[in-house]
């Protein structure tokens, strides 16, 4: 499409084609925006998320030069494009320019040309500037103080530096400023008390330190106020708020304040917004907000309250509430008269109270919200899931997880269509799955472990659950054989069906994991940047926690079951595996040649089962491993050598396998050379007679010399009654001494030998059957 028939249009004064171009081509390079340097008459400039792109082999300028020819321009936007470069100067010449954006696109270089130099007609009529989302650096000029009529800035999402200007409280005229997600620096300027127009403040996501100044809270008109997640250090008092009447929207979470005020304060302000994260605001829990009653969106996690739920909680429900990772004791409120609240839902809601010290039943009155989050995990709540909970048709995520909570998965939860994410782990649930769970074909986060759970592993996971990705039945009491099935689940990045009572072969369609073959990133479009998914994995004998690391987490976990057969070869095929554990069942046969082929496995324990045969060599090609477990096989032949195995020296990843030898072994292989002596220097050895003759007069001295020693020490005691009660009670102890310290040392050898095997694999258990076998064994030398 050509666009040079606008520039006949010589009259035309409002040009707006906002999200049109793009209609008909998919792409507009610089050079087509020429013909509209010609509109002398164009007032008002519109060419907003048209996809302009850059630089091209035929018009090496960016943003054009021959824009500045437009000076009856009142208004450009050319946000949203592709442009790249610097800002030209040209546009310094625009004296009726009252608005310019050119936020979203690849705008670089420094604002030190345009802004700091500004033409006098410019820096007059300038009262909006939107340079936010690109790719700025450097310093804000001092200069800027001259745009005496600037009412809106928005520098946010740059890579801007330094520190802000104290100048910056002479833009009299100032309503909203956003400066966020830069790498501004320094402390906050206590002229920002001046600007008596300021309506919105955000100064989020930098690297701001010092105190907060108190002339903050001179700015009676100010409405929103964000500064979180800087470096900011000290007191906020009740000063810090004195004239704050309108404002809607505080934001301070990620800095290191503490939230002063007395018990009685009364803000003068009514808060929608209020973001506390990791602000210290206890130990008591904040009397103050009974006060705030148009709260939508309330955050203090992390906040240091450590204290009893309020009677009067009840009465500050909010559509978001997130009080985790506090030390609330106490019930919920069992009965909350949500009144009209209740009916002025219009979007979802989340709930977290996770990390904290509830106790009682989880209440029922939760059923009539519309949430997307729930999260009341790691709490000591105690009672049945409500079967209600099938009521919550919009729940996305829903975490119960380390709780005291008993009987059987409700079938409701089946309803929950949009469920992305069940935690249930580490409760006292038992009983099996219902079937209705294979409706929520949107879940991604499966986790059931360390509960009672009986069942076979339904085969319906497989072909109703296309979406999994991270599926954990650890601890529990799953039996039976694990079904093919599972293998259609190819997003699957972790599996633990570890400590169950599981049978049967691995199906040697675990090949089909296409999480686990490739390396691809793709996975991540999967998770909500909203929500902070958690799992917990044991992997090179430690509890690792994975959050927003969850994309590098590919793991296999079968260990302590009783699984029998070989390890198929196409695991082989699984290259971006990073954990693998079949350690503590019945596997036989030998370990496949092809193991080199995880080249991404970090810990691999195949201990305590029957694998026999020689260690294949392509281990040793594994760069990345640093954790190995071998024992308790029948494996024999040489252990190899080279590359990261040589880092793996500790001799328990290899004991109980008796034909293997090497290093790091004691043991040394057939063939090995033999420890070679070297002999003395040639000036310290002795001559054969030498030798001879010293051990003969030696010998002749040894005889007379023992005897006559031996008579004066009988003569002694013979007739010294007192020395030899003493000599004779003195050998008496040391005899019970030495013997008892002989027998000590080989009892807690035994021990040690005890421990170790139970230490081998960090699931280990000692009413494994395997360990028990061994404990069994060794016991009665404890007490010999």
């Amino acid at each position: 499409m050509t666009l040079l028939w606008l520039s006949n249009l010589t009259r035309l004064e409002n040009l707006n084609l906002h999200e049109n171009l793009n209609n008909y081509t998919s792409s507009f390079n610089s050079s087509q925006l020429i013909p509209f340097c010609k509109l002398l008459n164009l007032v008002s400039m519109d060419l907003s998320d048209d996809s302009f792109q850059g630089r091209d082999n035929s018009f090496q300028g960016l943003i054009p030069h021959c824009l500045g020819n437009l000076t009856s321009l009142t208004s450009l936007d050319l946000a949203g494009n592709r442009f790249e470069g610097s800002i030209p100067n040209s546009i310094s010449r625009l004296c009726r320019l009252q608005t310019l954006y050119l936020s979203s696109n690849e705008l670089s270089g420094s604002l030190m040309d345009f802004l700091g130099a500004p033409s006098e007609c410019l820096s007059y009529s300038l009262q909006i500037l939107a340079l936010n989302n690109n790719h700025f650096t450097g310093q804000l000029p001092n200069q800027l103080y001259k745009y005496k009529n600037l009412n809106i800035l928005a520098l946010d999402s740059n890579s801007l530096s330094g520190p802000i200007a104290d100048s910056f409280g002479n833009l009299s005229m100032l309503s909203g400023l956003d400066i966020s997600y830069n790498k501004f620096s320094g402390s906050i300027p206590t002229s920002l008390g001046q600007l008596s127009d300021l309506h919105h403040l955000d100064i989020s996501e930098n690297k701001f330190s010092g105190s907060i100044p108190t002339s903050l809270g001179q700015l009676s008109n100010l409405r929103t106020l964000a500064i979180y997640q800087n470096s900011f250090q000290g007191i906020l008092s009740e000063s810090h708020f004195s004239k704050l009447t309108n404002l809607r929207v505080l934001k301070i979470s990620g800095n290191s304040l503490f939230l002063d005020v007395s018990s009685n304060w009364i803000p003068p302000f009514q808060l929608k917004t209020i973001s506390m994260d990791s602000i210290k605001v206890g130990p008591r829990f904040p009397q103050w907000l009974r006060t705030q009653t148009k709260v939508h969106s309330l955050y203090m996690s992390n906040a240091s309250i450590s204290d009893a739920i309020p009677d009067w909680f009840g009465n500050l429900f909010c559509y978001e509430i997130d009080l985790s990772k506090n030390n609330i004791r106490g019930e919920l409120p069992m009965n909350v008269e949500l009144g009209y609240k209740s009916v002025q839902f219009s979007y979802l809601t989340e709930f977290k109270f996770s990390s904290n010290n509830l106790t009682g039943e989880i209440p029922k009155w939760l059923c009539n919200l519309r949430f997307a989050i729930l999260d009341i995990s790691s709490n000591k709540l105690s009672g049945e899931i409500p079967l209600c909970f099938g009521k919550l048709q919009e729940l996305e995520y829903l975490d119960l997880g380390n709780n005291h909570l008993f009987g059987h998965i409700p079938n409701s939860l089946g309803s929950l269509s949009q469920l992305r994410s069940l935690h249930l782990q580490n409760n006292k649930l038992e009983g099996g799955l219902p079937s209705s769970l294979h409706n929520l074909g949107n879940l991604i986060t499966l986790d059931l472990s360390g509960n009672g759970l009986m069942d076979v592993i339904p085969s319906w996971i497989g072909g109703g659950l296309p979406s999994l990705m991270f599926l954990n039945f650890q601890k529990n009491k799953f039996f039976g054989d694990i079904p093919f099935q599972l293998c259609y689940l190819k997003a699957l990045q972790l599996l633990n069906l570890a400590n169950n009572n599981i049978s049967g072969p691995i199906p040697r369609c675990f090949n089909n994991f296409t999480a686990m073959v490739s390396d691809s990133r793709d996975n991540s479009t999967y998770f909500d940047p909203y929500y902070e998914e958690n799992i917990h994995e044991d992997i090179k004998g430690l509890e690792l926690e994975y959050t927003t690391n969850l994309i590098f987490l590919k793991s296999i976990d079968l260990s302590g079951n009783h699984i029998t057969g070989e390890i198929p070869l196409e695991m082989m095929s699984l290259c971006a595996l990073n954990n693998l554990n079949l350690s503590r069942n019945n596997l036989s046969g030998t370990m496949p040649e092809t193991i080199g082929n995880l080249s991404k496995i970090e810990s691999l324990d195949l201990s305590m089962n029957a694998l026999s045969g020689p260690i294949p060599q392509s281990l040793s090609s594994l760069n990345f491993l640093s954790y190995l477990n071998l024992s308790f096989n029948k494996l024999y032949g040489r252990i190899p050598k080279g590359h990261q195995l040589q880092t793996l020296d500790d001799p328990s990843i290899y004991i109980g396998n008796e034909g293997l030898c090497g290093a790091p072994l004691l043991k040394s292989c057939p063939g090995d050379d033999k420890p070679s002596f070297v002999n003395q220097p040639t000036e310290t050895k002795l001559t054969n007679d030498d030798h001879d003759e010293f051990l003969m007069w030696f010998y002749t001295g040894l005889g007379p010399g023992f005897f006559v020693g031996f008579i004066g020490v009988l003569c002694t005691l013979l007739f010294k009654t007192s020395w030899r009660y003493a000599y004779f009670k003195y050998l008496e102890i040391t005899f019970n001494k030495v013997f008892s310290g002989i027998s000590i040392k080989r009892n807690m050898l035994v021990f040690h030998q005890m421990l170790f095997l139970v230490n081998t694999n960090s699931n280990a258990i000692l009413y494994d059957h395997h360990i028990l076998r061994h404990a069994l064994f060794l016991l009665p030398n404890l007490f010999l």
